[in-house]
């Protein structure tokens, strides 16, 4: 049986660059620049500023420089109010905890480098925090403080412009500070 079928291809779109990127509507003929997609959720019916612990599970991409996985900050202030998770190495992720006053904790983990997938998680309180990544714990720090303000949750950026080029498939917030063999179990 022969079958007539038409097939339409409605806003094509070619770029250039290693990742693809969403839809761009522009008028005929025209071009048209995009900044970074990021996703943001607010924070504050669920955010608990005492204590938490934050998850990923994501693939790096390539991009080895230092780049965002999630971040915990303030949008009045997101370089000194945050708390992060960072790619920043081929082969490091990095938990740090910043206020206004200095960096309260910051350590970083051996990862599987390039296109590999990672899991990691950061336990966080007054005076406790830890760091896990693909089932090893980092050493416990038993000082430091919290940020405030902390009124958003961002994904896939650190700063202003260290996009996250890999897939962040799952997130997970608890508003606890888990135990130290909770989150090594998250990350395994």
């Amino acid at each position: 049986v022969s079958c007539d079928i038409t097939i339409r291809i409605g806003a094509p779109q070619f770029e250039i660059g290693s990742v693809a990127t969403s839809y761009i509507p522009t008028p005929l003929n025209s071009t048209a620049s995009r900044q970074a997609d990021v996703f943001t959720i607010p924070t504050a019916s669920w955010f608990n500023a005492s204590e938490g612990t934050l998850t990923t599970q994501a693939l790096n991409g390539t991009n080895a420089a230092t780049v965002g996985i999630a971040s915990l900050d303030s949008s009045a202030n997101s370089t000194s109010e945050r708390i992060t998770l960072i790619r920043i190495a081929t082969t490091s992720l990095e938990s740090l905890v910043r206020n206004t006053a200095a960096t309260q904790f910051q350590t970083s983990m051996v990862s599987g480098g390039d296109n590999t997938l990672n899991k990691t998680g950061l336990g966080y309180k007054l005076n406790n925090f830890r760091q896990a990544t693909n089932n090893a714990l980092s050493s416990l720090d038993s000082s430091g403080t919290l940020p405030s303000g902390v009124d958003r949750l961002r994904l896939g950026v650190w700063g202003g412009s260290a996009f996250y080029d890999g897939w962040i498939q799952k997130l997970k917030y608890y508003p606890v500070r888990t135990s130290d063999t909770q989150l090594q179990l998250l990350t395994q």
